[in-house]
């Protein structure tokens, strides 16, 4: 699993955690995080005063998968 500062950072994306997380392509988490954004998205939630919070969240777990300790390439090299 991935946690940073206790979020688990594939179910902020609505994804798997744990061994089968890892598995997941970049394109699959991409695509995770395209859905997300548009649910969670400010513009769509002017109502909820969380909304840009929720949004830098997910755009933050999003970067750290695909960029940081868990993209699923880094896993899977330093297993081999």
């Amino acid at each position: 699993m991935n946690f940073s500062g206790g979020v688990d950072h594939y179910s902020v994306l609505g994804l798997p955690s744990g061994e089968e997380g890892t598995r997941l392509t970049e394109r699959e988490i991409s695509k995770a995080y395209k859905l997300k954004a548009l649910e969670l998205h400010p513009d769509k939630r002017p109502e909820d005063r969380h909304a840009h919070a929720d949004f830098q969240k997910l755009k933050k777990s999003y970067e750290i998968l695909m960029h940081g300790q868990g993209c699923p390439q880094t896993v899977r090299q330093s297993e081999a």
